[in-house]
């Protein structure tokens, strides 16, 4: 028996030379060094064990850097846990000496999540590997390629199949802290260059929903494409 898989596709957006101003002039942001996450704020995201284990190594190297955290509690997780995933990272930050590096933003639209996307300077996804409750394919981490903007991540369930090793970010094996913030300092270093942003937006178009389609035309029989019976 043959399987092929066919990952799903993104949007490939319009340029917005504005949006990095405006983002960061709302929020605040200065020309600090950003480190964003997005998405459901589970157990499973690995974002407390991050703020402990390797945001102050990034802070070490780049005292100003920031993680931007853009999502909400989960409560239909998969695994859940007794109390907020939301306090548990606050509680973290605090115990680490962090929490001036770190801030939370509830779920926002399309339209705020791409400015987000396109005002940071590093994606971050350091998921955990969890039985019972997978990470599945790293949608996240193509979006913000879309978007010109890097991923560092743990190789953990699917997400290694979202990013393209040194074009679109970098994968490093599941808890290795230190791995993590070597990646993420080399990322932000890159980050500075001209031409980052358009390569890692032109190796997104791998997932564009154009290659979607053709793949899966592909792969279907000739009697699917044409409707015959």
């Amino acid at each position: 028996m043959r399987l092929d898989v066919v990952h799903p596709g993104t949007d490939l957006p319009a340029p917005d030379p504005d949006a990095r101003r405006r983002f960061r002039a709302a929020h605040d942001l200065g020309g600090r060094p950003v480190l964003l996450s997005v998405g459901r704020l589970t157990q499973r995201k690995g974002l407390a064990e991050f703020v402990r284990e390797v945001l102050p190594g990034v802070l070490a190297a780049q005292p100003e850097a920031l993680l931007l955290v853009i999502g909400g509690d989960a409560i239909d997780a998969l695994a859940a846990q007794a109390g907020s995933t939301r306090q548990r990272i606050l509680d973290t930050a605090r115990e680490a000496g962090v929490e001036h590096a770190l801030r939370l933003l509830p779920p926002c639209d399309d339209a705020a999540l791409a400015a987000a996307y396109r005002a940071a300077d590093l994606h971050v996804f350091p998921g955990r590997a969890m039985p019972g409750d997978v990470e599945g394919f790293g949608m996240v981490a193509v979006e913000a390629a879309a978007h010109g903007l890097p991923t560092v991540a743990y190789r953990v369930g699917g997400v290694g199949d979202a990013v393209v090793e040194d074009a679109t970010g970098t994968l490093v094996e599941a808890r290795d802290h230190a791995a993590f913030v070597r990646a993420a300092l080399d990322w932000l270093a890159r980050s500075r260059h001209p031409g980052t942003r358009e390569r890692c937006a032109d190796a997104a178009r791998a997932f564009a929903w154009d290659r979607f389609d053709a793949q899966l035309q592909a792969l279907l029989p000739a009697s699917a494409r044409t409707g015959e019976r």
